[in-house]
């Protein structure tokens, strides 16, 4: 069985984070200049962790976040001293998405994945969008992919999800995943054990599951406008918020407002017979339950647990400190 990246494309709006943008208005002193170097750099210690204890039970829990400071090295000995007390690590939640398919396969699919991303034959952005949305696209396009015309004939969820990286890279972070693969390391280097959690979907005809996307109707439009609504006016908060994660500041990264645009995104990629069919009707309430699930299971067999969450998938009214704390655990947030 080959995992396959491309094919995890095809849900980039479940991997993707927040979108932010570039702001007209000169900032004031308490606020991130967008090209100087406010975005912090050098060894930093990231987030403290979250406290959850049920009994005799307890789960520590890293809130992850991206995009990061591109020059951001995590030091990690604060994480590595709590991880000692725990019997096993959790990865975090999120999906995998796997088909049999070999080599040649895998060369077709990936074909298959190109033609799925883009739009009917001869359709443009500018025909699927409205005008008033389609200006806005092409101003924030113009900042930030400038010398990119492909773009114009993806679909807009993945149009959207490009014009989200090259903004990032744009103000000095990364969408690079810094935790996990640390995360993983040192659970190794302590000989604890370390589990997967992730919603696990298997392909078993990938290629015709892939013309069946190519060809579905895909109702992207709101996933669109939030991420323009956020470039218009975010940049300089996802800096500050990747800011106060490197630095561990909670009580900063609380303060910042945040409006995450991924719900819209997920629910126009998993809506589609194609993607149902599949088991992707809500691949995010999947990727959270099976979380919930695994945690429940090892904290039955083990008294402390160590897990990675993203702060996406952590916090609010549908995150998994809300779920864990009705099921009767008592949350201690970091200070």
């Amino acid at each position: 069985m080959t995992a396959l990246r491309t094919l995890t494309l095809l849900i980039a709006a479940l991997l993707a984070t927040s979108v932010s943008a570039q702001s007209n208005t000169p900032p004031t002193p308490d606020e991130p200049r967008l090209l100087d170097t406010i975005v912090v750099s050098g060894s930093l210690p990231a987030p403290k962790l979250w406290e959850l204890t049920k009994g005799e039970k307890k789960l520590l829990i890293m809130g992850s976040l991206t995009p990061t400071p591109r020059a951001m090295t995590w030091d990690s000995d604060t994480v590595s001293r709590r991880m000692s007390e725990a019997e096993l690590v959790l990865g975090p939640p999120g999906i995998s998405i796997s088909a049999d398919t070999g080599l040649v396969g895998g060369l077709m699919l990936y074909s298959s994945f190109k033609k799925a991303k883009q739009l009917p034959q001869g359709k443009t952005l500018r025909d699927v969008l409205s005008p008033d949305i389609y200006a806005r696209w092409r101003a924030a396009k113009d900042l930030y992919l400038p010398n990119d015309n492909d773009v114009e004939t993806m679909r807009p969820v993945y149009a959207a999800q490009a014009l989200f990286d090259a903004a990032v890279s744009h103000v000095g972070l990364t969408n690079e995943d810094r935790v996990d693969p640390a995360i993983q390391k040192l659970a190794d280097a302590k000989g604890i054990p370390f589990k997967k959690t992730k919603y696990f979907v298997y392909l078993k005809n990938a290629k015709k599951t892939m013309q069946q996307l190519a060809q579905a109707p895909v109702d992207d439009g709101m996933c669109m406008v939030q991420t323009l609504d956020r470039l218009q006016v975010d940049v300089q908060l996802l800096v500050a918020r990747a800011n106060a994660w490197a630095e561990g500041d909670v009580a900063r990264l609380h303060s910042l407002p945040f409006n995450d645009q991924k719900k819209a995104c997920i629910a126009a990629m998993a809506d589609n017979d194609a993607a149902r069919a599949q088991g992707l009707a809500d691949p995010e309430g999947a990727a959270r339950e099976r979380w919930l699930r695994i945690t429940r299971e090892s904290l039955s067999t083990h008294d402390v647990v160590f897990a990675q969450v993203p702060m996406w998938r952590l916090e609010g009214t549908n995150g998994v400190l809300a779920a864990l704390q009705a099921e009767g655990f008592q949350v201690k947030s970091p200070e």
